[in-house]
């Protein structure tokens, strides 16, 4: 019902248009009128310029939405990515880790010591997101080695998370006794 109201209004506008274009005496003209080609006065210099003949314009005149219409709205289709070939993550069984194990240390100019962790990943899927603190990295290999910068002599006492590409994830809890302080 709200389409006919708008194109009743369309026609009615268009209508008006061609009305304003019409002559006042209602009648068509019948040929087209002539142009009188410039005639100079006496004294004044002459060019020649080509002669020109109206013509009749013979397309019909095209409405113009005012200012309370608007046009209506089209659809478009929306883009979509196409799909990667990005291999589906094969899981490998359940995820578990082993560690962190210290490796070594390292005693450092500043007198903090550097401690060198590995972390060993079963099952699963690569890549792997390893959780420390607030450290995260990201890894395809099984065996991860990271380090930490500790000062003092208290032990490494910490949670380290492991989730892997197919969604699994492992926490686990573990204490490393400060060695670098005997």
């Amino acid at each position: 019902m709200k389409g006919k109201p708008i194109a009743i209004a369309l026609i009615a506008l268009a209508l008006a248009a061609l009305a304003c274009n019409a002559p006042e005496d209602g009648t068509l003209p019948t040929s087209a009128p002539t142009v009188t080609p410039y005639q100079p006065s006496s004294g004044e210099e002459t060019t020649t310029a080509p002669t020109q003949e109206a013509t009749p314009s013979t397309e019909t005149p095209t409405p113009t939405l005012g200012a309370t219409q608007t046009p209506t709205p089209t659809m478009t289709a929306t883009p979509r990515p196409l799909p990667t070939n990005t291999p589906v993550p094969v899981s490998t069984g359940p995820l578990d880790f082993q560690g962190p194990i210290m490796l070594g240390w390292q005693a450092l100019a500043s007198g903090d010591v550097e401690v060198t962790l590995q972390i060993s990943i079963q099952g699963g899927a690569p890549p792997f997101t390893i959780h420390h603190d607030v450290e995260v990295f990201v890894t395809s290999e099984r065996d991860y080695i990271f380090t930490l910068q500790r000062s003092g002599c208290s032990p490494i006492v910490h949670t380290a998370v492991v989730e892997s590409a197919d969604g699994q994830s492992v926490s686990h809890d573990y204490f490393i006794a400060a060695s670098w302080c005997d």
